[in-house]
């Protein structure tokens, strides 16, 4: 605020000085002479216009007034003479000598019109001199002794501005309420006038300081007082939310071209537009504004356009004026501020460099500041970047370093969910389960929340937690049962569920998720068949797993076919199913599976194919289910199964091996029996007659019966026949046929031989007798071949 104070001249006012006027005496008076001498020099002085001369005539007069008070020190005219004589010293330079006599004056009388003079003559050189509480003291004392009243309210208005200097408004607002409110007319009183609004308006007395001011807002008034009184006024009324009247009185500052007062009234103009929201107003009252603004009016110019043509969302404008008062406000809090928004305007242009920027920014301003909001929005804004380039480590340390009671409660919400988002990312699941539980808990029905509870439910996952991952899944499905992360949850509960072995759920969870997601990748239906397939048949319910491992192994061999293959197998030979099971062995064993594959499922699959007459498959299964190594390691029912089958298939040398193995491990007379015929029948295989022919006898010597004992003595026979023994081959062969009764296999194939042995041995007559039996008992019979 700045007062008006009119400059005190300096020459003293007449009326401050009476004239004096000499009395008619008839007594001699000497001392009266004197002085009236002194007072023609000094009067003479007074009047001259002449510097020089004027000059000359004080120097004059100062030695016959020095004369005068010390000759008569107590006469009449006295005060005067020491008044005369201090004025003289200030005429002629001499300050330090005045002053001396006019603080004499005023300690030595007290009182009068000359202690009045004196008293102002010291309080303006005091007010000159800056030292207002003295000069405040003397122009009190002025008014006290002055005989006119435009003196005393002249003193009481100058008192008032020492106070005002002084900063002490509350003495002088009286002082200026009595020059104001004074009936005598004085230049002073307009001023008082305006001082005194200044005041109230200082003390946010707006509605008593308005109406002074419009009281002095006449047509007469001097220009610059008139700017400077309207645009007072235009503040009190905007305090009093008189928004209109307000810039009525700042148009009026405005007028004044050269006025000290048009850049406030601008600026005061440009904050009621902006308050008002009216920035097309602001934009005009720019436009049309030409005047000249101090560093501190363009920073505030600057904020405000600034603020315009953000709301307007016109950022590089906006940006010139942020750098406006950056450049003439530095380090302030307006500084700050502006570079705040630069900032951000910046952020909505192109956030690219934005992390960089911020960094500046925090460098720049931070010292101090680091519970401003704009420093956590600022760090906001690099997170944000860094999160939208999938920086996500960089990202986490800066929302990190956010505090969130800094942040604006629109804003927070984004910032939980991405700063728990990227602590997931980079693996900090502890922090990320933390963010995420705030984000939850403060946004229930943020569009997102889904999302979080599924990303929340993984960090669980990942910190082993898996009741409260499995609640945020089932959340997931029950809440958003058709999105996609529902799918994500059906798969990701499913398998907390296979961790638990509650298979029961797992069956169910991914049956929900194939029945109602037919959308899935590729890639995520063979997962989703394969574990559905694993969790039937940890259930046992073999047949509904086969046909989501066959599915799995179908889309997705490369991932799939081995695990599939080994369950298929399990599955196929737990139902029994032979074809199925041959079916899975062959794809397993196209996979290079053959060693993993249980030997039991081979050992099994022979005797079922030994039992349906097919005895080469039965020999291939057989041979696979024999365990590497000593014969004992393979329990000896297979060697049984795998010798009789690969006597079927005529190969020989490997049915030897079998029946060889069999004998180390066979105790019992009645098994070893068994296996010295698969031996011996191994040897007439080979030809090995003399070795088939030992065999066959140490077996009868055992004393077999049944069936064992007819199977030697066809091999007996058919060694002897193949050694051209043909008497000796119908002796073995008879035997049999007396064995087996008519309807064993055997018995026919007994007959068949005993016939061409008879025949070799020239005995037509029986052979043809044992024919008739052959064809009577067995018609149709055929021979076997090579025989």
């Amino acid at each position: 605020m700045r007062a008006f104070i009119l400059g005190i001249g300096l020459a003293i006012s007449p009326t401050l000085v009476a004239p004096l006027h000499a009395q008619q005496d008839l007594r001699a008076d000497p001392g009266s002479d004197y002085f009236a001498r002194a007072r023609q020099l000094y009067d003479a002085a007074v009047a001259e216009t002449d510097p020089a001369q004027q000059k000359e005539l004080y120097q004059r007069a100062i030695p016959i007034l020095d004369d005068y008070i010390r000759m008569y020190p107590r006469h009449k005219f006295a005060q005067p003479a020491t008044y005369y004589l201090a004025e003289s010293y200030h005429a002629v330079g001499m300050p330090r000598q005045a002053s001396m006599l006019f603080d004499q004056i005023i300690q030595k009388y007290r009182t009068g019109h000359y202690v009045a003079a004196a008293a102002y003559r010291l309080a303006y050189d005091n007010y000159n001199k800056k030292r207002y509480q003295q000069a405040a003291r003397l122009f009190g004392l002025t008014a006290a002794n002055a005989k006119k009243p435009e003196d005393q309210l002249r003193s009481i208005y100058f008192r008032a501005q020492c106070y005002l200097l002084l900063k002490d408004p509350k003495r002088a607002h009286p002082l200026l309420e009595k020059v104001a409110n004074s009936p005598i007319d004085s230049p002073y009183k307009n001023q008082a006038k305006i001082s005194s609004a200044h005041i109230l308006l200082a003390e946010k007395k707006y509605d008593k300081a308005l109406p002074l001011y419009e009281a002095l807002l006449l047509p007469s008034q001097p220009p610059e007082l008139r700017s400077e009184t309207a645009y007072h006024a235009g503040v009190a009324a905007a305090a009093l939310k008189k928004s209109e009247l307000a810039k009525k009185y700042f148009d009026i500052a405005m007028e004044v071209k050269q006025s000290p007062w048009k850049a406030n009234a601008h600026i005061a103009l440009l904050g009621l537009y902006y308050q008002d929201k009216d920035y097309a107003a602001i934009l005009n009252q720019l436009g049309k504004s030409q005047v000249k603004l101090d560093p501190k009016q363009l920073a505030q110019q600057g904020v405000i356009v600034g603020q315009t043509y953000f709301q307007k969302k016109d950022y590089a404008e906006a940006i010139n004026y942020f750098l406006d008062v950056e450049r003439s406000a530095p380090g302030t809090d307006q500084a700050f501020e502006a570079a705040y928004y630069k900032l951000l305007a910046l952020y909505n242009i192109d956030g690219e460099r934005i992390p960089e920027m911020v960094d500046q920014f925090i460098q720049n301003y931070a010292v101090g500041r680091g519970t401003s909001k704009y420093i956590h929005q600022a760090i906001l804004m690099k997170a944000e970047t860094l999160y939208g380039e999938k920086k996500y480590k960089e990202a986490a340390e800066a929302y990190n370093a956010i505090s969130t009671e800094f942040i604006d409660k629109r804003n927070l919400p984004s910032l939980l969910y991405k700063k728990a988002w990227c602590l997931s990312e980079i693996g900090n699941h502890e922090g990320a389960a933390t963010s995420f539980s705030q984000f939850i808990k403060d946004a229930p029905n943020d569009p997102r929340i889904n999302n979080a509870f599924a990303k929340r439910g993984q960090s669980y996952m990942e910190l082993g937690d898996r009741v409260k991952a499995l609640k945020d899944f089932d959340a997931v499905i029950k809440n958003a049962p058709q999105s996609q992360i529902a799918a994500m949850s059906l798969q990701l509960s499913a398998r907390i569920q296979r961790d638990a072995k509650r298979y029961e759920d797992v069956v169910e969870r991914l049956e929900q998720l194939l029945r109602d997601f037919k959308d899935l990748t590729p890639k995520v239906k063979a997962n989703s068949h394969y574990w559905l397939g694993s969790a039937y048949f940890k259930i046992d319910q073999f047949k509904n797993a086969i046909p989501h491992l066959e599915t799995a192994q179908e889309m997705d061999k490369e991932s799939y076919g081995k695990q599939t293959a080994m369950l298929l197998i399990l599955a196929r030979y737990s139902l029994k199913d032979v074809d199925g099971l041959k079916t899975a062995l062959k794809q397993a064993e196209d996979i290079e599976l053959t060693k993993q594959i249980p030997l039991p499922v081979y050992r099994w699959l022979g005797s079922q194919c030994y039992n349906a007459g097919d005895f080469k498959e039965a020999a291939y299964y057989l041979t696979k289910g024999c365990e590497e190594g000593v014969p004992q390691k393979t329990p000896t029912v297979v060697w049984r199964l795998l010798a009789k089958a690969q006597l079927k298939n005529q190969q020989w040398t490997l049915a030897l091996l079998a029946a060889d193995n069999l004998l180390t491990m066979e105790k019992e007379d009645a098994r070893r029996v068994e296996a010295m015929l698969d031996k011996a029948t191994a040897l007439i295989g080979l030809n090995r007659l003399d070795e088939a022919k030992t065999v066959g006898e140490e077996a009868l010597a055992l004393r077999p019966s049944g069936k064992i004992k007819a199977g030697l003595l066809m091999a007996l026979g058919d060694v002897a026949y193949l050694k051209d023994d043909f008497p000796t081959a119908a002796q073995h062969y008879v035997l049999v046929v007396e064995t087996f009764d008519d309807e064993d296999a055997s018995h026919a194939d007994g007959l068949y031989k005993l016939i061409k042995s008879l025949e070799k041995s020239g005995k037509a007559k029986d052979a043809a007798t044992y024919k008739a039996q052959l064809k009577k008992d067995h018609p149709g019979y055929q021979a076997p071949k090579g025989f």
